[in-house]
């Protein structure tokens, strides 16, 4: 099997002033399978929110909650994980960022790998 590949980095600004994130993938066409290699996020103000990433399949009526951690300070948090969130062609990878606390902008980083 062959290294990994980065197909897609996502860029995306919002400012939790506004309202909650969020950010769902369109997929990639022509892939069977790819994964969800790292969200790297950046605050103007300590970060004290809720972090969710799902898996929305398109052949089910659910949803499959993957990660979720609440994050209690910090204005630079990298998420990785020991095991591949995998997505399999047709499926979306969602992220969701609450706004309970933190007013100001966060800088949000995606990156996507092939396998």
């Amino acid at each position: 099997m062959g290294k990994n590949t980065t197909i897609k980095e996502i860029q995306l600004t919002h400012d939790l002033t506004n309202g909650a994130f969020t950010y769902t993938s369109t997929g990639f066409e022509g892939l069977d399978n790819y994964t969800l290699k790292m969200i790297k996020i950046k605050s103007t103000n300590p970060l004290l929110e809720t972090l969710t990433i799902t898996s929305v399949e398109k052949t089910t009526t659910f949803n499959t909650i993957l990660y979720t951690k609440t994050y209690k300070s910090g204005t630079s948090i990298v998420v990785t994980s020991d095991v591949d969130f995998i997505f399999k062609e047709g499926s979306k990878c969602k992220i969701d960022i609450t706004n309970g606390s933190t007013v100001g902008n966060i800088y949000v980083t995606i990156y996507f790998d092939s396998i």
